[in-house]
């Protein structure tokens, strides 16, 4: 009777869930698996556990954001630190894949490199070293034996160590832009669908929720203004705005509950001045990809949810604020002039960003009212999108090779076969080929680690 392959995953925020879920299922269906099956164990979420994964804790017990913001749990975290080593080291995995989340990845496999594990680990996203800590680059070649980063430009920061750019999960589906001028949202329609992504985790929400909430007030004090006064100066909004504006928070259901209290919680501390009946939060993930696709606009918070919004045609404005002590540190060593990676990709100002004191009402009230306003604009961020989706798509000529003759393939056929492939099929490629051959690390692995 053959043995399992064992695979550890750790993935810190859903993110990482979603793509550790995605990489398990490819795992399962490559036809690069071996007569043995397969045995999943680690940290994730909901969509991990449904794809088969053993969860050991879930990734809410090692969130992980900022600076300041570790100090308040940092004895949690090293105590969760402590057990994901005791448990891997009981548990003697094939291969440990970390998906993003840093800070508490770097930590785990720090600390099981020190206790003498030798098996192969590699790294899925890589840190944003070109954006800051460079430094980063190095602590991944001397403690991992592989990289899978998600844009082709990565590949130039982590030439030292074995590095495969496999593509952005955000594209495991196709994805097709709308045509701008077959928008939901027409002219002659009386409601506007914004999407609004607060965040994922339970700190962000608390700190955006207030401007957003304020932002929601102030708009429909202004839709009822021009409604009443189509004298006033400002009338013609009520023709861009429509007679409604709906609000669709898009939430991961562990915060969902929270969101709903902060929205009761402001409108009986603001006397009810907002109307919460147009507010809808939202957790289905089909729901939310239907509601992204009918809406005009989005205020989506600065991350992964920004490059979402793009792929899916959403003119947006993104914002983002977290603690003044780690906003001060991050500012020091932030070495790209744009917060957002649709920016940095483009290197130019697509998407407004409104980030710390500029995450404020009254500047997301400044930025919406343009978007809605101005048609041009709107249709300004579509085409910069389309230059997005080129880049979250393309894979330079050198890496496709590396990619084919992991899977042993090098027929024109096959090349077409491989620019079609998903980004998680590409990984489980990967993988797959570090457990099936291990020797072929003994000549790359660092011999430095301490």
């Amino acid at each position: 009777m053959s043995i399992s392959k064992k695979i550890y995953l750790i993935a810190g925020e859903p993110s990482g869930d979603v793509i550790g879920a995605n990489l398990i299922n490819s795992v399962k269906n490559s036809p690069m698996r071996t007569e043995e099956g397969f045995e999943f164990r680690g940290i994730g979420g909901e969509s991990m556990g449904r794809a088969g994964c053993d969860l050991v804790c879930n990734y809410d017990d090692i969130a992980l954001m900022g600076f300041a913001e570790i100090i308040p749990s940092i004895f949690r975290i090293i105590k969760k630190i402590r057990l994901v080593v005791r448990d891997i080291i009981s548990y003697q995995p094939d291969i440990i894949i970390t998906i993003d989340s840093p800070g508490f990845n770097f930590r785990v496999v720090r600390k099981l490199r020190k206790v003498g594990f030798t098996k192969p680990i590699v790294h899925y996203v890589a840190p944003t070293v070109w954006a800051y800590s460079p430094e980063r680059a190095e602590t991944v070649r001397k403690f991992y034996d592989h990289i899978l980063v998600l844009f082709a430009f990565e590949t130039k920061y982590f030439r030292k160590m074995p590095c495969t750019f496999v593509g952005h999960p955000l594209i495991e589906n196709d994805v097709m832009l709308p045509d701008p001028k077959e928008e939901t949202n027409t002219e002659g329609s009386s409601i506007r669908n914004i999407t609004v992504m607060p965040g994922s985790r339970v700190g962000e929400i608390k700190r955006h929720m207030p401007a957003i909430l304020q932002t929601i007030t102030n708009m429909q004090d202004r839709i009822a203004f021009t409604s009443a006064d189509s004298t006033n100066v400002n009338g013609n909004l009520i023709n861009h705005y429509g007679h409604n504006l709906h609000w669709y928070f898009l939430c991961h259901p562990n915060t969902s509950t929270m969101v709903h209290k902060l929205v009761q919680n402001y409108a009986v501390a603001h006397n009810d001045k907002i109307d919460i009946s147009k507010i809808f939060i939202i957790t289905d993930k089909d729901l939310k990809t239907k509601i992204m696709a009918n809406s005009i606009l989005g205020l989506i918070k600065a991350g992964t949810a920004v490059l979402e919004a793009a792929l899916m045609g959403l003119p947006m404005v993104t914002f983002y604020k977290i603690n003044p002590l780690s906003a001060w540190f991050l500012k020091r060593k932030l070495k790209v002039p744009y917060f957002t990676l649709c920016n940095i990709l483009l290197n130019r100002s697509l998407i407004p960003e409104l980030i710390q004191d500029g995450c404020t009402a009254d500047n997301m009230v400044r930025l919406l009212e343009g978007l809605l306003t101005d048609e041009k604009a709107r249709k300004a961020q579509l085409d910069g999108f389309k230059n997005i989706i080129l880049r979250t798509n393309e894979m330079e000529e050198h890496e496709r090779e590396k990619v084919m003759s992991i899977s042993n393939k090098d027929s024109n056929k096959e090349k077409s076969m491989m620019q079609a492939k998903k980004p998680s099929e590409i990984a489980s490629d990967v993988i797959l080929h570090i457990m099936n051959s291990p020797n072929h690390l003994d000549a790359q692995r660092p011999r430095d680690r301490g």
